[in-house]
């Protein structure tokens, strides 16, 4: 798989089954720790298809959740 391929799977079909399945278990199953682990392989991919948009998220919800906090910060 190209590493474009690997990046649009990670960030559309992985990402997105990982962070379900962390809700509803509130652990990471085995299947997709593996997955991640062969992921890895691909850096580039890996990075902007699974740990940027993980950040980015994260980001995103403590800024909404700190509004004030951070307006008042600036």
């Amino acid at each position: 798989m190209k590493p474009p391929q690997a990046q649009l799977f990670l960030s559309v079909v992985l990402l997105d089954a990982i962070r379900e399945d962390i809700d509803q278990n509130k652990k990471l199953n085995v299947q997709y720790y593996e997955a991640l682990k062969r992921a890895l392989y691909k850096p580039g991919a890996f990075f902007k298809g699974v740990i940027f948009p993980m950040l980015d998220v994260s980001c995103c919800l403590f800024y909404q959740g700190d509004k004030h906090r951070v307006s008042a910060m600036a």
